[in-house]
C-alpha cells in the first residue's frame, strides 16, 4: 500500500501544505474590528432623545450605557456594519449599525428588532 502511494507523495504534501496554508491565514479576526482604533466612527458618546438613552465608545473598547434606571460599564467590539456589546453582568447586545445622511447612528438591535437613532454628543 505505501509503495502504491509513493508516487503521490508530492502531490499529497503540496496538497497539505495548501491546507495549512489556507488556514492560517484566511481568518484573521482584526480585520473588521474597529474598537481598538482612536479613529473608529462609533467612538464617542451618543445620544438617543428618543428613547432617553446614553452610549459612549472609548477608543480602547471600553463604554458606558446609561438609561433611566442607571449607568452600565461595558466592553464592545465593532466591525463594517455590526457592534456587539458585553455588559459585565454577562448580558451581550448584538446590533448592526449605520450612518444616516444626517449624520446620525442609526443602532437596529438584532435581539429585539428595533432600530434606535443616536446624535453625537
Amino acid at each position: 500500500m505505501i509503495q502504491r502511494l509513493y508516487p503521490y507523495k508530492h502531490l499529497l504534501m503540496s496538497l497539505m501544505f495548501v491546507i495549512v496554508a489556507l488556514c492560517a491565514t484566511s481568518c484573521d479576526e482584526d480585520d473588521d474590528n474597529y474598537y481598538d482604533s482612536y479613529s473608529s466612527p462609533l467612538r464617542g458618546e451618543w445620544y438617543s432623545p428618543e428613547t432617553d438613552t446614553y452610549f459612549d465608545f472609548d477608543g480602547d473598547g471600553d463604554g458606558v450605557y446609561e438609561d433611566a434606571y442607571g449607568e452600565y460599564d461595558f466592553t464592545w467590539s465593532a466591525g463594517s456594519g455590526w457592534l456587539n456589546v458585553y455588559f459585565y453582568d454577562g448580558t451581550v447586545w448584538n446590533f448592526s449599525w449605520s450612518f444616516a445622511p444626517n449624520g446620525c447612528l442609526q443602532l437596529y438591535n438584532t435581539g429585539t428588532g428595533y432600530t434606535t437613532v443616536y446624535w453625537r454628543q
